[in-house]
């Protein structure tokens, strides 16, 4: 695993990386790795801490368009920071199992994804009217799927 995140793969588009018991040091060697050409990133399901996520956020994936990030506790910190990122072909989005709660949604709101077309937030069970009222604040104007309970 170490080899594989710390290395240059510049023509790698898909790279799933779920149930590999990716830890806070895998996180960050993925994040200043060589992916020029990545468009599908699933590490959903791992053992890192909601902080090394935020450092996702940091990555530079422009081309990205299929995140999932499901299965891993997410904060609102953390929500902030990956809302800033710059990933302008993000359309599909797995934020499911992540416990997220209305605050948390409420800084997913304001990411500027405008061709986001499918966010899945299944079984994030703290979802109340604070996020639905979030969620209407976005400008996802492309958004098919969305996907709450």
């Amino acid at each position: 695993m170490h080899a594989l995140v710390s290395g240059s793969r510049p023509m790698l588009r898909v790279l799933d990386l779920s149930y590999s018991n990716l830890n806070n040091e895998g996180v960050h060697r993925l994040v200043h790795g060589d992916w020029p050409m990545l468009t599908e990133l699933n590490v959903s399901n791992n053992s890192f801490a909601p902080t090394a996520l935020g450092s996702l956020a940091r990555a530079n994936w422009s081309l990205l368009t299929t995140l999932n990030l499901s299965g891993n506790m997410l904060t609102a910190s953390v929500l902030q920071s990956l809302s800033c990122a710059d990933l302008p072909h993000l359309q599909t989005l797995d934020l499911s199992a992540c416990g997220l709660d209305g605050t948390a949604m409420q800084c997913l709101a304001h990411a500027g994804w405008v061709q986001l077309k499918c966010l899945r937030l299944e079984n994030n069970f703290d979802l109340d009217q604070q996020a639905a009222f979030g969620l209407t604040q976005a400008n996802w104007p492309f958004l098919k799927d969305l996907n709450v309970f």
